[in-house]
């Protein structure tokens, strides 16, 4: 890619663990069925749920007993790391052959840094989700942003197999503008500390995982002075940046 603008996405795999499984196993496809854990012992916790298995209130870190409790007919699949770890190399070979830095995050995510004009930013992220569905057959939620906050919070806003931006300079229209339909706002949208509760509290009601943001005064007031940062990391371009292609 060329062009002078920098751009990060987020490429997060859907219910990963059962994805892969899905496939080795067509019978448990459309079925409610979580990977983890031991269903005739009931012991372990839920590692990943299926679609089915999250519309009958299975969640993930559930104890295996509790997920039974839940629903008896749930189907209860062992994990197979070495499988798993398979895939999440492939996946990130795929990403690397449109980009040439990726930032792992666990075996179901990573960042990737971008180049270009927007459209061409958005062309490759594109071209990133069909690859790895028409060479995995693996789906991905990928979030799209100036940094890596914005694009993790893409990646949790963006529906299964899907794409959502997240930019600085329309932040307000993915983000504030549904804050402020918060009551709780009570014509104190500019202060801090409202903000800062506001932020929790919206990742909180969008089941925002793994997510922190730190936000200081310039971030509102000067939002081109500072950006939000994602707890651990800095922005791309610093020695956090794991992978590179050779």
């Amino acid at each position: 890619m060329s062009g002078n603008t920098r751009a990060v996405s987020h490429i997060d795999a859907n219910y990963y663990y059962g994805q892969i499984e899905a496939l080795y196993r067509p019978e448990l496809r459309g079925k409610a069925f979580v990977v983890g854990g031991d269903q005739e012992s009931r012991k372990g916790i839920v590692l990943t749920k299926s679609p089915a298995a999250k519309q009958m209130g299975i969640k993930t870190g559930t104890s295996i007993r509790e997920a039974l409790g839940i629903f008896p007919n749930l189907i209860v699949v062992p994990a197979n790391y070495p499988l798993y770890l398979h895939f999440s190399q492939r996946m990130r070979e795929i990403v690397l052959q449109h980009t040439d830095t990726i930032k792992p995050f666990g075996s179901d995510e990573m960042w990737a840094q971008l180049y270009g004009s927007r459209a061409e930013v958005m062309q490759t992220v594109e071209d990133i989700r069909q690859a790895l569905w028409k060479q995995l057959c693996i789906t991905v939620s990928i979030g799209v942003g100036d940094n890596l906050p914005y694009a993790k919070l893409g990646s949790d806003l963006a529906p299964n197999n899907g794409v959502c931006e997240v930019w600085n300079d329309h932040r307000e229209k993915v983000i504030y503008c549904r804050l402020s339909q918060d009551d709780s706002l009570d014509g104190e949208s500019n202060s801090i500390t409202n903000q800062k509760s506001l932020l929790s509290k919206f990742a909180a009601d969008n089941n925002l995982k793994n997510t922190v943001f730190f936000v200081e005064a310039s971030d509102i007031i000067e939002p081109t002075r500072k950006s939000l940062y994602y707890q651990g990391f800095q922005r791309f371009g610093s020695n956090t940046i794991s992978h590179t292609r050779g």
